[in-house]
């Protein structure tokens, strides 16, 4: 199916669509702040907002439930898929890396040779 506003073929009817996304805003309404505007509307993934929504808000707490709605509305796509949609494995990719940077960051900030017991600290 497709919407006059979204380019890119649903590989589901509509009523299944909104079936998948009210299962989909119940299982993250956990995350806070999540603004589920900004990841879908009735027409479709918001793709303008969609991907900086999610990585705003993934979390320790948030990162698998959101990598897991990533991965289901994506599938709703046939092809070919919008070209800035993100993967599950992308939103893994984004929390690792700013896990890595703030490591960085803090080993830069707080490390010192003379005191090499401040890295288990800052390990910790």
């Amino acid at each position: 199916m497709m919407l006059p506003d979204q380019p890119h073929a649903f590989a589901l009817g509509l009523a299944q669509y909104y079936k998948v996304i009210e299962r989909e805003c119940r299982r993250i309404s956990f995350v806070k702040d999540l603004n589920f505007k900004n990841i879908t509307g009735l027409g479709g993934l918001n793709l303008q907002f969609f991907s900086s929504e999610v990585y705003a808000q993934t979390d320790e707490f948030s990162l698998e439930a959101l990598s897991k709605m990533v991965k289901t509305l994506v599938s709703i796509y046939s092809d070919p898929v919008p070209e800035d949609l993100i993967s599950w494995q992308d939103v893994h990719k984004d929390y690792i890396l700013r896990l890595l940077t703030n490591f960085e960051d803090r080993v830069r900030t707080e490390f010192s040779p003379n005191n090499p017991e401040n890295f288990q600290n800052i390990t910790s």
